[in-house]
């Protein structure tokens, strides 16, 4: 069993310019939080001599309210609900907005562990925040969350080899009644840093994709990557990148090509990009690690 039990005070202050008449150079924020983490594992031998874990666990958590109307949005935003932001103090991504809460999050994890090499075979975590007050700090234009509870949450990985896993995540409405959003997908990643993703991913009224991408080593020292993410509801392409990088002992150059949707209306762009490296020296370019890991090797493995 474990009980970690956390306090914090979190501090913003601004210094703004060009403001609009009346409204503060220089608005600041003080809110206190208190969270506390219960949970307790246990563990059965199976016929087969594996491991079945049975972990349940029970996260509290409070965040003070404080009106935050008057402060800007400059990098904050609403991040997709999954299993692991039952457990999250703050309910969006960035500072510029601390989400106010008072809730209980119940949830349990089960894992089957193989009984050749220890590792996860499958694992499968379920899971629902229940309210105790409703929360009042929002951002503006983004969906305002269930005032009692939120959607019960779902998701099963399952290692078919040592290279071979899949994933399905999945969030049910039960007001509704309705899965209002899911995702499967399919990854191959071998110990020759061979990788590629295929998922499929959809949200009720709003989005149905399939999304493949891949890294993959041609020959020596060299190495291509790419992602194709394709809209099946309305059918467009959304997004199609292609890059290969060359790395020797004292310096390396990645270059890619990116086609994507730059506004709702569907219209297209190209960006070219480029990046030298100096091996224990730096970059010059944009960086190619950060391209790839906002816009390439996405999936539902996030």
């Amino acid at each position: 069993a474990y009980w970690n039990n956390r306090v914090a005070l979190r501090y913003t202050t601004y210094t703004l310019d060009n403001t609009a008449p009346g409204q503060d150079d220089n608005p600041d924020r003080v809110i206190p939080s208190f969270s506390s983490d219960l949970g307790l594992r246990f563990e059965r031998l199976m016929d087969n001599g594996g491991l079945h874990l049975l972990e349940p666990r029970l996260f509290y958590l409070y965040v003070a309210h404080e009106n935050q109307d008057d402060l800007p949005v400059f990098d904050t935003g609403d991040p997709s609900f999954r299993f692991s932001r039952l457990f999250a103090e703050n309910r969006y991504i960035g500072n510029d907005r601390i989400g106010d809460a008072h809730h209980v999050a119940l949830a349990v994890t089960n894992r089957w562990l193989d009984p050749n090499t220890g590792r996860i075979r499958t694992e499968l975590n379920l899971g629902q925040i229940i309210r105790i007050e409703e929360p009042d700090v929002f951002l503006p234009n983004v969906p305002t969350p269930d005032p009692d509870h939120s959607e019960f949450v779902a998701e099963i990985t399952h290692h078919l080899t040592e290279e071979w896993s899949s994933r399905l995540m999945t969030q049910w409405d039960s007001d509704d009644g309705e899965v209002n959003r899911a995702s499967t997908g399919l990854r191959y990643h071998d110990d020759r840093e061979r990788l590629f993703d295929i998922a499929y991913r959809f949200r009720r009224d709003f989005l149905e994709q399939a999304d493949l991408s891949f890294s993959w080593p041609l020959a020596a020292n060299w190495n291509a990557v790419g992602r194709f993410n394709y809209s099946i509801d309305p059918s467009e392409n959304i997004e199609s990148l292609f890059g290969l990088e060359y790395t020797d002992c004292c310096w390396g150059i990645r270059g890619a090509v990116r086609q994507y949707v730059t506004d709702p209306d569907g219209k297209q762009s190209t960006g070219i990009y480029l990046e030298l490296n100096l091996l224990g020296l730096g970059g010059f370019g944009r960086s190619y690690e950060r391209l790839l890991e906002r816009d390439t090797l996405r999936s539902v493995y996030e």
